[in-house]
């Protein structure tokens, strides 16, 4: 959401004009920060063409006029071309934003994983799984091109470690386990409310989330694995609400899958963020809270090869988003 600080920072940003004095090159820039803190395109045009105009006839001498207007002419057709071209490259260097966001799900699970003829239910709350791990990351990240489309790549994954011991046998099972969403969104419809400060946003996107499920035992000396890996396609749209400069929710919900019956997923997510206004690097983060609910149906193979998940994962989450 554009503010003022990023006006003032493209202020900044922009490279010295050598061919104009100082006072008009701020009065250039002044004009071109307002054209982007209002959205208008129209006033940039404007204000750029009279402002370029006024600078070269500022340049030019009495004598200059009264010789000849098409050399006027002709040196605010250049001098606007040389604005053009500062503003261009200056758009073009600000038109990429990065995030990166590291975050922790606290998931808990529960539903049926059946192998072959075996069907076992699952119930893990998140202290359970926090136990049994050896290893585990979560980390979203996206760019967004001129603050429309966007690219994304949310990745989680861990690794657990269990063994029970009956009598004299005792069974190691090692799970592998992994969620790797990825994408391309477009705010498609974007709304600034009157105060100046507040925002909504509609921002559909389509993508695909592999999920992988990779479980071995180890007993007597004796390994045995089961993997299984799928893929989904997935559409969704997420909804932006930026309160203030300091406030914003976010609500995202996508279903994929490539069959009803034996592939399906659903996911729904609801955050809220807090984006600090002071300190040189708390400026560049937002601090999430939110929850995220995933449900997933997959169904592959038959009597001896069957494995059938159904499974909630569900949790509270929390992150920090930081703009590089």
């Amino acid at each position: 959401m554009p503010t003022k600080n990023n006006a003032w920072w493209a202020l900044c940003a922009l490279p010295t004009l050598q061919l104009f004095d100082y006072y008009i090159e701020f009065i250039l820039r002044l004009y071109y920060i307002l054209s982007i803190y209002y959205k208008d395109s129209r006033l940039l045009l404007i204000r750029g063409s009279i402002m370029s105009l006024f600078s070269s006839l500022t340049k030019k001498t009495l004598f200059n006029l009264a010789v000849s207007a098409a050399l006027c002419a002709s040196a605010s057709v250049a001098a606007a071309d040389t604005n053009s071209t500062t503003n261009s490259a200056n758009n073009t260097a600000n038109d990429w934003q990065f995030h990166v966001i590291p975050y922790v799900w606290a998931i808990n699970m529960n539903g049926d994983v059946q192998v072959a003829s075996e069907k076992v239910h699952v119930s893990q709350s998140f202290n359970d799984l926090w136990h049994k791990m050896n290893f585990g990351g979560m980390i979203w990240l996206d760019a967004y091109y001129k603050d429309r489309f966007s690219l994304f790549l949310n990745t989680l994954y861990a690794r657990l470690t269990d063994n029970v011991t009956e009598g004299p046998v005792t069974v190691d099972t090692t799970a592998n386990f992994a969620l790797v969403t990825g994408g391309a969104s477009y705010k498609a419809y974007m709304y600034d409310f009157s105060n100046g400060k507040s925002r909504f946003e509609i921002e559909p996107y389509i993508g695909a989330r592999f999920t992988q499920n990779n479980v071995s035992l180890d007993v007597l000396n004796l390994s045995f694995s089961d993997n299984q890996n799928w893929t989904d396609p997935i559409a969704g749209v997420r909804l932006n609400y930026f309160l203030n400069e300091n406030w914003l929710a976010n609500l995202a919900s996508d279903v994929g899958g490539t069959n009803m019956n034996t592939d399906t997923s659903y996911n729904i997510t609801a955050l809220v963020g807090y984006h600090p206004t002071c300190g040189s690097f708390w400026k560049r983060t937002t601090m999430y809270v939110g929850y995220r609910y995933l449900q997933q149906h997959y169904e592959t193979g038959g009597g001896i090869n069957k494995f059938n998940w159904q499974m909630k994962l569900y949790g509270p989450m929390a992150g920090i988003s930081i703009s590089l």
